[in-house]
């Protein structure tokens, strides 16, 4: 195990573990690992987002009474219980097999939004009677206009009620 990191700064002392990668880097075939370890181009969004995540830190704060948060969120006119929802997570089931539809169901369960990937390893039909109602479907359209994957896409994801 990786030894516990401690974020810098005034307050910060809550120790962070970072995930060892090579347990996972060895788990899938290469190809799949080169895909969950990558970024795009040079990678320096991936670098950013690193940085400030390791800049962040928590204090915890006990004893001062029982405290019953509302995380109620309004969002596009809707209500969800928590201000947060499942992103889109491109091939995730090349990671855990079935990983879309354990979202799913875990999503509306909860009521919080699911967004199913463009490049998701199950179809928009198929993972219909895993959706909650606040599903979405993410599309990113080839360059090309009208061209034949994304005319199927956006109609997958309408024949299955997204």
């Amino acid at each position: 195990m990786v030894p516990a990191q401690m974020a810098h700064g005034p307050r910060q002392q809550i120790p962070r573990h970072r995930r060892p990668a090579r347990p996972c880097e060895t788990a899938h075939p290469p190809f799949v690992w080169e895909y969950l370890d990558s970024g795009t181009g040079t990678e320096a969004a991936k670098a950013r987002n690193r940085s400030a995540l390791d800049r962040i830190g928590m204090v915890p704060s006990v004893l001062h009474g029982e405290v019953k948060p509302d995380l109620t969120t309004d969002f596009l006119g809707q209500r969800f219980p928590y201000p947060f929802g499942i992103a889109p997570i491109g091939m995730s089931g090349l990671i855990w097999p079935g990983a879309e539809g354990h979202l799913a169901r875990a999503a509306a369960r909860r009521e919080i939004p699911y967004a199913i990937s463009t490049v998701a390893t199950q179809s928009p039909e198929d993972m219909a009677p895993h959706l909650g109602k606040h599903a979405w479907f993410q599309m990113y359209p080839p360059v090309i206009r009208r061209s034949a994957p994304t005319c199927w896409s956006a109609r997958a994801a309408q024949a299955s009620g997204r």
